[in-house]
């Protein structure tokens, strides 16, 4: 289902007033982890600037589709990104869980820097110019 940006913030901004528990529910689920190949690279070297944890971008990208985890590296200095798949190829089996609280964090920092206006996660149908 297809909503535009302004229809979502009319829709959250009156669901955080009334609902704050359900409104940070949904929030968290409005984007997607694959929707990051969106960005452009000066946008995914600005999320990865501020996600300086590589324990838990090895986390988030285990799993991940082979397009996510190459928009991922292909933005990160090449050192940065041989330590992250070392730290993957090394750490043992991982929860669900443990994979999504790793994604959440990210999207979170994107989901900031999206409303501070730094980075724009583009929706799949929404037309930008």
């Amino acid at each position: 289902n297809y909503m535009d940006r302004q229809e979502e913030d009319d829709i959250l901004g009156m669901l955080g007033s009334s609902e704050p528990d359900i409104f940070e529910d949904v929030k968290e689920r409005l984007y997607t982890f694959e929707e990051l190949t969106g960005l452009d690279s000066k946008e995914m070297r600005l999320l990865i600037a501020r996600v300086d944890d590589d324990s838990l971008l090895a986390t988030a990208l285990r799993g991940a589709q082979e397009d996510v985890r190459r928009h991922f590296f292909n933005s990160m200095s090449q050192n940065r990104a041989a330590d992250i798949l070392e730290e993957m190829d090394h750490r043992g089996p991982l929860t669900v869980r443990e994979i999504n609280d790793a994604r959440t964090f990210v999207l979170n920092i994107a989901r900031r820097l999206d409303e501070e206006g730094t980075i724009l996660i583009k929706k799949e149908k929404e037309e930008y110019i």
